[in-house]
């Protein structure tokens, strides 16, 4: 009984240790790539870790499916001197990729050898609103009973739409004006025709006090509707009227102004 004792603990030995070495020899995930193979049996779905790496395979009625335990390197944008390796991902060109397979250096992300899309770069979206903005017209005393330029902006316009307007300005309420004054939005072509009039509505202050009025809203033709502006040269300018004395003046300040351009159906 004992020689046969001493006979199995030295085959037992030998069996672990090969054993050990066969697990030594696995490669799950693959010692390179670090992906992990599976195999998926479309009959019911069962699925199993194999050694690939090692020789392993699919059968007929399984479907090989893998997964990467390393994950993905993001590298930033593509350097065209840069060596890249399995799973590293990059843009290019407003896109983003991913390497399926190392690519020889230089090889761009548009190769789909060795790169795969990660996103698409998407559409070129409709265009936003364009507009400028005009502040600290020229402050002082102007005239009663006429029109006094408060400010002026250039506007360029590339595409036909319609514009919305806005301006402000400060005037100061004394015996001069008798508390009241306003401003009007005037768009005028690069010939100096005005085809746009925008009005605020009359201030009315207690004297010695100062008092802003404001006038917006969308650009409109003589008619009251909004005017579509072709493409083209326009001048905005804030126009001031005080009332009042008409041989005196009124002090103004604070004169600003925006513009947006909108599409044709705003």
């Amino acid at each position: 009984m004992r020689i046969l004792r001493r006979v199995r603990l030295p085959l037992l030995l030998a069996a672990v240790a090969l054993a050990v070495g066969a697990l030594a020899q696995a490669a799950i995930p693959n010692s390179s790539t670090k992906v992990i193979s599976t195999c998926y049996a479309t009959s019911n779905g069962a699925l199993r870790v194999i050694d690939r790496q090692a020789g392993a395979t699919c059968t007929a009625s399984e479907k090989l499916l893998e997964f990467n335990q390393k994950g993905m390197r993001w590298r930033s944008a593509y350097v065209s001197t840069t060596a890249y390796a399995i799973n590293d991902a990059v843009s290019y060109n407003g896109s983003a990729y991913i390497v399926r397979a190392t690519p020889p250096v230089g090889t761009v992300p548009t190769n789909t050898t060795y790169w795969d899309v990660l996103a698409a770069k998407g559409a070129t979206g409709a265009a936003g609103l364009t507009g400028g903005r005009t502040v600290g017209g020229d402050s002082g005393y102007r005239p009663n009973c006429a029109e006094q330029i408060l400010a002026t902006r250039d506007v360029r316009l590339t595409t036909t739409g319609r514009l919305f307007v806005r301006a402000g300005a400060t005037y100061y309420a004394d015996a001069n004006n008798g508390g009241s004054a306003l401003i009007r939005l005037d768009v005028k072509t690069s010939a100096g025709s005005v085809v746009s009039q925008t009005y605020s509505a009359i201030g009315y202050s207690p004297e010695n006090l100062y008092k802003e009025v404001e006038a917006e809203g969308v650009a409109t033709a003589p008619d009251g509707t909004p005017k579509a502006f072709a493409a083209g040269a326009y001048t905005v300018q804030i126009v001031g009227y005080a009332y009042g004395t008409c041989a005196q003046s009124t002090y103004w300040q604070d004169a600003a102004l925006t513009y947006l351009k909108l599409g044709n159906s705003d």
